[in-house]
């Protein structure tokens, strides 16, 4: 190949990736400060007509459930669950009312993230003979493994009484957020320079809020199973969120280590507590704040059975 082919060759691959170029795809690109945005995990509507708003007795019918991961994080241990009143329903066919779910969440390639369809038939049982209509409710209740990743660039001053010991790169400040692709997000980071024990260095504390944004609750992570079939569950289990933070690649010291979301917010102080040198000045640096926990959310569908007398 010639110099000039090769040139045209690299031109051309390099306006392929700035256009966003794959292979049986959209050609859509996310941008990837976009990618962790947003309070979205698993989002579920009911199919349009599936089920219909009335149905007739002794039928069956179709139920289709369309379920998209709206957020950043992969779903590996998801649940969706079906619940039915059995005095007027049951299931055709013998299936399973609990399926599995493993979605894939937003990507830079993959804006929406993951879908899926889930389809179910059931069965309305002959009304009894004085009864000419019931109204009865189908839920549709979701248990999932989620991870909200928050990053943040955080000002690190070691100059904690304002000696003038240096000058300064950045100022120390709150930081605020409004979500970052997962139903529970951090809203705010505090940080505090403090006194550290040894005299050459100082402690930076970051105090943490993380709140629940979604519309539904969370749960320990490794009781994705329990919540959706019905076992018996520690109350500490529930309303809880596991949180680590990390100063650059060093993992801060947090308390609490579970936070209770029962009010939907709650802090968390975390710190570095083996301390930073005075000397490093002021400068800054990644805050990274992870969240694991379980979520659960629910709809539901009222439907009408009509006799057919």
């Amino acid at each position: 190949m010639s110099s000039k082919s090769m040139m045209l060759a690299a031109a051309l691959i390099a306006v392929c990736l700035l256009a966003g170029c794959r292979g049986g795809g959209s050609g859509s690109i996310l941008d990837p400060e976009d990618v962790r945005k947003g309070t979205k995990g698993l989002e579920m509507d009911f199919i349009e007509r599936n089920p219909p708003d009335e149905i007739y007795e002794d039928s069956t019918f179709s139920l289709g459930i369309e379920l998209e991961n709206q957020g950043a994080a992969d779903i590996t241990q998801g649940i969706l669950k079906v619940g039915i009143d059995r005095t007027f329903m049951e299931w055709d066919q013998a299936p399973s009312q609990v399926s599995s779910v493993r979605l894939e969440g937003k990507t830079v390639t993959r804006p929406s993230g993951e879908q899926d369809f889930l389809n179910f038939r059931l069965y309305a049982r002959p009304l009894p003979p004085n009864i000419e209509t019931h109204t009865t409710q189908i839920t549709v209740t979701s248990c999932y493994d989620y991870k909200t990743i928050a990053a943040f660039d955080v000002c690190i001053d070691t100059d904690i009484y304002g000696q003038g010991l240096f000058e300064k790169a950045c100022e120390v400040e709150d930081l605020t957020s409004s979500g970052q692709g997962g139903p529970v997000a951090v809203t705010r980071a505090e940080p505090t320079m403090l006194p550290h024990e040894k005299e050459d260095r100082i402690m930076p504390q970051f105090r943490i809020t993380v709140a629940n944004k979604g519309g539904g609750r969370s749960f320990r992570k490794d009781l994705v199973k329990e919540m959706c079939t019905g076992a018996t569950i520690d109350i500490k289990g529930f309303n809880t969120a596991e949180v680590n933070a990390y100063l650059s690649e060093e993992a801060l010291e947090c308390r609490p280590h579970y936070v209770n979301l029962e009010e939907r917010d709650a802090e968390v102080v975390c710190a570095l507590t083996e301390g930073i040198p005075v000397e490093f000045g002021s400068y800054k640096t990644p805050l990274t704040v992870t969240i694991d926990y379980g979520y659960t959310d629910s709809m539901s569908k009222q439907v009408e059975i009509k006799d057919v007398r």
